[in-house]
């Protein structure tokens, strides 16, 4: 993880973002904060603080605590899982427990139309129970609505990791949400619409875009230290050569 106050605006497009997203894209780390998280009477709001993770798989969930305020910064946060990937065996690739939530525009109106419902015809005691019960459906809401279906998400293939060796379980699991993605928008074209939702789309090619990086990264890191191994060795580093040919 790694997160401040970077000084640099992600929601404006210039040549300081673009060059700031690169660093951090091409050292397989992706920011978790999309919204202005900096608000000052007279300027233009923001997104400067940021939580910037390497694994996105095991990322639960983030945001601003709207409530709070700290100068003109919101606080950041990011809820993240962490597990010893050298503990998970082969039977643990084939069968991901990793969760995505799919926090399109679309199901965010659903989830504010369905707690808004269930609030307002549920009542909720002013007790630990009735806390625990206005949890669990506020959870369970999110579940209904974002939560994306796993055996669209998991269709798993050992081909990538065999002939591209630097591609790990997470990057698989990535790959596996780009094809759900791109699936998704693909269903929402027709004859009327052959572009399909350009909501859908746009999530598509930006989540490809980052993914691509990241897969580049890994894959230079990955033969770098192939070629520190082959120090002092001219067969084998010759042989790695021809190998990236």
């Amino acid at each position: 993880l790694i997160c401040g106050d970077f000084n640099i605006n992600l929601l404006k497009n210039d040549c300081s973002k673009s060059k700031f997203e690169n660093i951090y894209f091409g050292n397989c780390f992706i920011p978790t904060i999309s919204l202005s998280t900096h608000e000052k009477p007279g300027c233009e709001p923001s997104c400067i603080d940021n939580i910037f993770v390497s694994n996105i798989d095991y990322l639960l969930g983030s945001g601003l605590l709207t409530d709070i305020k700290v100068s003109h910064h919101y606080p950041t946060v990011c809820f993240y899982d962490i597990i010893d990937d050298s503990t998970q065996n082969d039977d643990d690739a084939e069968n991901p427990s990793s969760i995505h939530y799919d926090y399109c525009e679309t199901h965010i109106l659903e989830f504010n139309a369905k707690l808004t419902q269930k609030l307002s015809s549920n009542e909720f005691s002013a007790d630990e129970s009735g806390f625990s019960k206005f949890i669990e459906c506020i959870n369970n809401t999110i579940d209904e609505c974002f939560k994306v279906d796993s055996q669209m998400l998991h269709k798993t293939s050992k081909r990538n990791r065999i002939e591209n060796p630097w591609i790990t379980n997470g990057l698989i699991n990535s790959i596996n949400y780009k094809n759900f993605l791109y699936e998704k928008w693909k269903k929402s074209r027709d004859k009327k619409n052959k572009m399909g939702d350009s909501e859908l789309y746009d999530k598509y090619k930006n989540y490809r875009k980052k993914l691509r990086i990241l897969i580049n990264s890994a894959k230079n890191k990955f033969y770098s230290k192939k070629f520190d191994k082959c120090q002092g060795n001219s067969k084998k580093t010759w042989e790695l050569i021809n190998e990236l040919r």
